[in-house]
């Protein structure tokens, strides 16, 4: 009996293991990425067209069209998100959500994802990078 409950445990510790190595693999390649995107939307110019972004950015993380938002916090224009998927400041949280490290774009892009801004046709106005 103990033989088979110290293999169900290697087992349980195994896997965590293998969760943990991933999630770290994960949030590294998602850096990387988040840093080239800042590196490529920097070239970006006022006029450039949105399939010259897509081109140059690949497609976004999240479209926010015009009209998108909460309540009297609705934007203008329509947005490109980039960004990382992994929040690290809800992984660890004391309070709700807890343990929640993914990224949640419900009204509108994060404070630090990189935004496109663009005009009714559909050329940018604006490029915000944290």
């Amino acid at each position: 009996m103990r033989k088979l409950f110290r293999g169900i445990l290697k087992g349980i510790v195994g896997i965590l293991a293998l969760g943990v190595l991933l999630l770290a693999l994960w949030a590294t390649f998602d850096a990387w990425k988040v840093h080239r995107l800042a590196r490529k939307a920097s070239s970006i110019q006022t006029g450039a067209t949105m399939d010259s972004v897509v081109a140059l950015m690949s497609q976004p993380d999240a479209t926010y069209p015009k009209g998108t938002g909460f309540l009297v916090f609705r934007s203008a224009h329509q947005q490109l998100a980039y960004g990382s998927a992994i929040d690290w400041r809800n992984a660890f949280s004391k309070e709700p959500p807890f343990f929640f490290p993914f990224k949640l774009r419900l009204f509108g892009p994060t404070g630090d994802d990189i935004v496109i801004v663009l005009d009714d046709n559909d050329q940018v106005l604006e490029v915000k990078i944290p």
